[in-house]
């Protein structure tokens, strides 16, 4: 008399189709998406939210002086921002910000070139024609 152990998945498993097998482990693939969905997301979501406005100045790499300057700045009004939307945006939003905060750059980098050379004009036209030297033209920035 020889004993066999027989273990679960050699018993139960081999006797059901591989269909069974497919809807047994889609029901649990389902199931636990519903749980994802209806509540541990956003257990996970409103705790990394929390920990992010703890540690605001994490959230950009300040390694200059410039950087540093520049977020202290904005700070204040991120904290804002993230508080008021609970940390939910849309991702077309981010785009149309991010694009307007580009162009308002762009432009004013274009305006600060033109007057750095309209300057750099005048000082040579001073140099070249010492008695004939203009006053210095002011221009109005819109």
């Amino acid at each position: 008399m020889t004993f066999q152990a027989k273990s679960f998945s050699s018993g139960v498993l081999t006797a059901t189709s591989p269909a069974i097998h497919a809807a047994v482990g889609g029901g649990i693939s389902a199931a636990t998406l519903a749980l994802w969905l209806t509540g541990l997301s956003k257990l996970f979501r409103a705790r990394f939210h929390r920990r992010q406005l703890k540690q605001i100045d994490a959230l950009t790499v300040q390694d200059t002086q410039t950087r540093k300057d520049i977020w202290q700045a904005v700070r204040d009004v991120v904290h804002t921002y993230l508080v008021n939307t609970g940390g939910l945006f849309s991702r077309q939003e981010v785009a149309k910000d991010y694009a307007d905060i580009q162009e308002v750059h762009e432009k004013g980098t274009r305006e600060i070139r033109e007057a750095l050379s309209e300057l750099a004009s005048d000082y040579t036209r001073e140099k070249s024609f010492p008695d004939r030297a203009e006053q210095p033209r002011m221009r109005q920035v819109k």
